[in-house]
């Protein structure tokens, strides 16, 4: 809870780059437009010629409504991602420990097992990058959480009937959201689902099964970023 605790004051002030997308996100909450008068954008122009993304301002328009216009409110909403993030690391080392078979794992590694993912989720808890980011309002949470929890629901592609189904759709937006948040994990994203994809083909029963629901996440990645990418060309 620390985390939300002191937002206002600490850091003082509000810098120019937070200020930039809190006017924005004010802007479409008012009128549906952001401070240059543009519908609801997929990017808006951010300070030395850096983007807001339609993920950030679209949650903090949402997000003022309930919790007001401060900035610890728009410094909260940072924080909320960062939170995410770490149970998303949490759930991820759950799945990790239930991929090891029972029998292979001796009696007195079972203790380790259910010990590791709390161990994950402590070492989340006091990353130096995770508290400082959780103090800004901006858009660099945002990123980390959509490729975290697109890494989480892959692992979920396991469930059996639509369950898994709905776990690989979900990956692929999620993958698609965390791309367009930071355009630099376009290169990133792919390339860890695509490690976590072989370790779950290599690891399962039924591959030929898995594998439908990896091209199923890639699909669902490419209809959420092609679309984007073409109308973010033609404006």
């Amino acid at each position: 809870m620390i985390r939300f605790c002191g937002l206002g004051t600490s850091p003082p002030g509000f810098w120019m780059d937070e200020a930039w997308s809190a006017t924005h996100a004010l802007c479409l909450a008012e009128t549906g437009h952001n401070g240059d008068k543009v519908t609801w954008p997929l990017y808006s122009n951010a300070i030395a010629g850096g983007q807001s993304p339609i993920t950030l301002l679209g949650f903090n328009t949402l997000w003022i409504r309930v919790f007001g216009t401060s900035r610890a409110a728009f410094r909260a909403a940072s924080a909320f991602w960062i939170c995410v993030t770490c149970a998303g690391l949490f759930w991820i080392a759950r799945s990790i420990v239930t991929l090891i078979p029972p029998w292979h794992s001796a009696p007195a590694d079972r203790p380790m097992r259910k010990t590791f993912p709390w161990l994950v989720l402590f070492a989340a808890l006091l990353s130096p990058w995770g508290f400082q980011y959780s103090r800004i309002a901006w858009e660099g949470p945002l990123a980390p959480a959509f490729m975290v929890l697109s890494v989480g629901a892959m692992f979920r592609i396991r469930c059996r009937l639509a369950h898994g189904v709905r776990w690989a759709v979900a990956s692929g937006i999620l993958g698609a959201c965390s791309m367009i948040s930071y355009p630099p994990l376009r290169a990133t994203v792919p390339f860890v689902l695509t490690m976590v994809g072989l370790v779950l083909i290599a690891t399962v029963e039924r591959p030929r099964l898995r594998l439908f629901r990896l091209l199923l996440t890639a699909r669902s990645l490419g209809a959420v970023l092609l679309p984007h990418d073409c109308i973010n060309r033609s404006c």
